[in-house]
């Protein structure tokens, strides 16, 4: 299904829904935390996000004590997933300034950089271009790029973790080498995303 015939499913069902409750449930979805009212097809664009997002490498315990009825306390252990802005909060100062560098190369190369709930989104005139990840202080870029064209970048290949299907090329920010391809390849990666975002 294409993002246009998503998008025209997602708002028959969003007015229907709308008629039934009698107000308006745009922005009530769960995710809707994705959208970016900008897109051409905003609802689809944060649909297919929000199904991505199922990286739970990081999490962390919440204690919860339950008194049980007869009498005696039970302490319950979930766990809740960190969203970016708290791996962030909790991360080094090292892993800060090396997100800080990350974020003015993108921006700097004309990319938007929104951080969502769990990851950063990165695009290129609309067109969906990367995803910036922070996993126990390891922060990385997955790009829109096929590992297999750019060899001679030391790179990761996401492609078997079906979040990372769309963006595999992963860069890990361990060396300051890290950087400099990520100079390289960013004119790439907008040239891709610009062919593409002619062809809508």
């Amino acid at each position: 299904m294409t993002n246009k015939e998503l998008q025209l499913d997602l708002d028959i069902k969003k007015w229907i829904e709308s008629e039934r409750a009698g107000k308006d449930l745009c922005g009530s979805y769960a995710y809707c935390e994705y959208c970016d009212k900008e897109l051409k097809y905003p609802c689809a664009e944060a649909y297919n996000l929000a199904l991505e997002d199922d990286d739970t490498e990081d999490e962390t315990p919440v204690e919860e004590t339950v008194v049980n009825e007869d009498g005696t306390v039970t302490i319950k252990v979930k766990y809740r997933a960190l969203s970016f802005q708290e791996k962030l909060d909790k991360a080094k100062d090292e892993t800060k300034e090396k997100y800080n560098t990350l974020k003015g190369l993108i921006e700097n190369a004309g990319f938007s950089f929104k951080m969502l709930r769990r990851f950063v989104v990165v695009r290129y005139q609309g067109i969906l271009c990367g995803k910036v990840t922070l996993v126990r202080n390891s922060l990385r870029f997955h790009m829109a790029l096929n590992p297999n064209t750019y060899e001679r970048y030391t790179h990761f290949n996401f492609d078997h973790f079906k979040c990372y299907q769309q963006v595999p090329f992963t860069l890990k920010y361990d060396t300051k080498k890290a950087f400099k391809s990520t100079e390289s390849l960013l004119p790439i990666l907008a040239k891709k995303a610009q062919k593409l975002a002619n062809k809508q």
